[in-house]
C-alpha cells in the first residue's frame, strides 16, 4: 500500500499485522474495505465500505502505485512501527480541548 510519496507498506513479512490478510481485487465491485491513510502518523486504518459477513474475505484497491513502486521503497510492518514510535499523541489525536495550539 502506498502510504505517502515513495513510502510503501508491505506487511507480508509481519505475521502480527492483521491487515496483511487484506487482498487486492482487480474488480472494483469486489472492494469491501478501504484504507484511511495517515502518512503524518505513519499508519493507515482499515474502514469497511459495506457490511462484511463473518468469514468473508477482505478486498481493497492497493492502487497502481503499489504495483509500480520499486521494492526497495517498501517498508515492513516492523520498520513502520519504529517510524510510528516517533509520532507524538498530538499528531495522532490532534490538539486537546483548551490546549494552546
Amino acid at each position: 500500500m502506498r502510504l505517502g510519496e515513495q513510502t510503501y507498506v508491505d506487511s507480508r513479512l509481519s505475521p502480527f499485522c492483521s491487515a496483511r490478510h487484506i487482498n487486492d481485487c482487480r474488480n472494483p465491485a469486489g472492494y469491501n474495505v478501504r484504507f484511511d491513510k495517515r502518512p503524518m502518523q505513519g499508519c493507515a486504518l482499515v474502514v469497511a465500505t459495506r457490511h462484511i459477513g463473518a468469514g468473508e474475505e477482505l478486498f481493497v484497491d492497493y492502487g497502481k502505485w503499489y504495483w509500480n513502486g520499486p521494492p526497495s521503497s517498501r517498508m515492513t510492518f516492523g520498520q513502520l512501527r519504529t517510524r510510528r514510535a516517533a509520532v507524538t499523541p498530538e499528531l495522532l489525536e490532534g490538539p486537546r480541548p483548551g490546549s494552546a495550539v
